[in-house]
């Protein structure tokens, strides 16, 4: 068993960009953490119920389900799952429409390694070391 199998959980990359999942992939595997990815929202529904994650980062602008509809089909699967918007729109009225849809967090686009890792430390489940 590996040591980030004990210490760290796991975390589900939703982005339908490549160079998005890898950039992300990179840096939260460097810092411990089991990741798993989607390309879709779609992709991410069909294996949530089964497969449950510890928490989510997800893409906003994808095509065949936006990041507001995964959120609420998510949430009706899992409604204590934690879920943190990624996005090219910074504006604050972006990050309120997230945390309306029922997101906890908004990370904008390009990412900020720093500003991600703190985004999920701080909104880690308790029950697993962050």
């Amino acid at each position: 068993m590996r040591v980030s199998d004990v210490g760290k959980g796991d975390i589900f990359l939703v982005d339908d960009n490549p160079n998005n999942l890898t950039l992300l992939y990179g840096i939260l595997k460097t810092a411990g953490y089991q990741v798993r990815v989607a390309s879709s929202g779609r992709r991410a529904l069909d294996t949530i119920g089964a497969y449950p994650p510890e928490l989510i980062m997800l893409d906003i602008q994808m095509p065949e389900m936006d990041g507001y509809e995964a959120t609420r089909q998510i949430k009706a699967i899992a409604p204590d799952l934690p879920i943190i918007a990624q996005t090219a729109h910074a504006f604050n009225e972006e990050r309120e429409k997230c945390l309306a849809a029922g997101m906890i967090g908004h990370l904008a686009k390009p990412i900020d390694p720093q500003a991600l890792l703190e985004l999920v430390r701080e909104h880690w489940p308790a029950r697993i070391p962050g």
